[in-house]
């Protein structure tokens, strides 16, 4: 069969919208489920008005107040989705060298080749505890004549490993005499207690934090994202809000509305991540650590792991047979450009994360099996 002239850049995506909830246990989910919204009123005019009135700045500076960091340095986004698109479009040139982790979330390194941008893989395993290697990024900074940025998500994704301040801070120096900047996607840092976060833009300079509402709020359909810019790159706020005015304008008001909302709410809203972690994380983090199936780290906080699996290297067709056969979802390591490994989340209520474990377990064991 001839290859597909125009195949997807983000399959992925694809993957997650048709197949990866069709079944009874579904421990595909990366991010909490929709809350409950009875909090949520918006009247007509938070619905139709003219967002950069009034509610776009509010919240700019809300956002910001969250951060500790001035309203200009703060750009919302339709989602966390949007605001990797606006910076890969804005620092990104054909041609020229950046840099991405992998294994790593499938739209990055889509956006880099959307880009026609060339490509390096900061490498990130598990006999490394999935840490980078600063070294590794700064010889090949040695090599670039061109800004050499660097994209990245803390925590990561698909691991859930959190790198500390000082490895970012290694990272961001590798790149520094080049011009580079560090982008990095902080989705899943909602996840973490306040004294827990790790936000790179308030103490890099040339460092971007991007998170949205999606993830640990269960507020994806709202499309509620932000950039937020290390101090050396406040500057750069009026060329990114030039690109998203380009491409979609300003957020919906209706959207703005609502997450202002929302961040008045957020212990509220954190409440369904906190019954997970005394309830159902607890069997997942014994399932890491003890079964013999499997070999993984161990989040310090979060919904997600990425264990090796044992003796399996097609997780892709092991992701087949547990859905098909055993009623459970998982997402393979192959969209993460990692096959051996498999994405398992454990934001579901305590019987299903119990059951779901035990169908993997089972499946994984049947697997071997067929491959004796």
């Amino acid at each position: 069969m001839p290859p597909d002239p125009h195949p997807l850049l983000f399959p992925y995506g694809d993957w997650v919208r048709t197949q990866s909830h069709g079944s009874a246990y579904s421990l595909a989910q990366s991010g909490m489920p929709l809350p409950e919204c009875g909090w949520l009123s918006l009247h007509a005019e938070q619905i139709c008005g003219y967002p950069t009135a009034e509610v776009l700045p509010a919240l700019e500076r809300r956002v910001g107040g969250l951060f500790g960091v001035a309203p200009e340095r703060v750009l919302t986004t339709l989602g966390a989705h949007g605001a990797m698109d606006l910076c890969a479009r804005h620092w990104l040139r054909a041609g020229q060298l950046a840099a991405v982790e992998t294994p790593a979330y499938q739209a990055l390194p889509a956006l880099l080749r959307r880009s026609g941008t060339r490509s390096f893989g900061l490498q990130r395993t598990l006999d490394s505890s999935w840490v980078p290697d600063p070294q590794a990024l700064a010889e090949q900074a040695r090599r670039s004549r061109h800004p050499l940025h660097l994209f990245l998500t803390n925590p990561h994704n698909p691991s859930g490993t959190v790198l500390p301040p000082e490895t970012l801070e290694a990272l961001a120096a590798a790149i520094e005499p080049t011009g580079g900047v560090l982008v990095c996607n902080e989705v899943y840092m909602e996840f973490a207690q306040p004294e827990q976060r790790v936000h790179a833009a308030t103490f890099l300079p040339r460092a971007v934090s991007i998170s949205s509402l999606t993830k640990a709020y269960g507020l994806g359909s709202l499309r509620s994202g932000w950039i937020v810019l290390g101090e050396g790159l406040t500057d750069q706020r009026i060329l990114l809000q030039d690109q998203a005015l380009l491409s979609y304008g300003d957020p919906p008001t209706a959207t703005l509305n609502a997450s202002l909302a929302a961040l008045e709410q957020l212990p509220e809203l954190l409440a369904p991540v906190r019954r997970v972690e005394s309830e159902s994380r607890p069997h997942f983090l014994a399932w890491l650590r003890d079964s013999p199936s499997v070999l993984s780290t161990i989040p310090p906080f979060g919904i997600t792991a990425f264990p090796r699996i044992e003796r399996v290297q097609d997780t892709l067709g092991l992701q087949t047979l547990l859905a098909e056969e055993f009623d459970v979802d998982v997402v393979a390591g192959e969209h993460f450009g990692a096959p051996g490994h498999l994405r398992v989340g454990c934001a579901v209520p305590e019987a299903t994360m119990v059951e779901g474990l035990k169908r993997l377990e089972n499946g994984i064991r049947a697997w071997h099996e067929r491959e004796r």
